[in-house]
């Protein structure tokens, strides 16, 4: 059981709190351009140019490190970067429940101790999400 079913099963949230604040989370992460940016890899007029060819390619719309990878722009193993730094949630979870007033910073902070305690007494039960 990973901490986000350890919070529904043990009634600090409910199912649709937790899929709201983890909507909310999706809703967060950051686009693969933006990435390149900050990375160096591209200039605001090759993302533009990137975003004109997505836009383009409508409606199969391809995807933004594919096209880059195909005009050039950018390698495969930096997609794959950008894309797991993507996947790497900006916010966690618990600090979305705290901000949207589903749990106060106390309760977190309890559930959080709880949990910890269940993977040090059980870790065989626990797995990450």
């Amino acid at each position: 059981m990973g901490f986000r079913n350890y919070l529904v099963e043990h009634g600090y949230v409910t199912d649709k709190e937790l899929n709201r604040a983890l909507s909310i989370q999706q809703k967060t992460r950051p686009p693969l351009g933006q990435l390149a940016l900050e990375r160096g890899w591209l200039t605001r007029e090759k993302i533009f140019r990137l975003l004109g060819e997505q836009k383009k390619s409508l409606p199969s719309c391809r995807k933004f490190g594919d096209i880059a990878c195909h005009l050039n722009l950018m390698t495969e193993p930096q997609v794959h970067e950008l894309l797991m730094a993507q996947n790497h949630p900006t916010s966690f979870i618990g600090e979305i429940l705290v901000s949207e007033r589903v749990l106060s910073r106390k309760q977190l902070i309890e559930a959080l101790c709880d949990f910890n305690q269940r993977l040090r007494d059980h870790p065989d039960e626990v797995r990450e999400e």
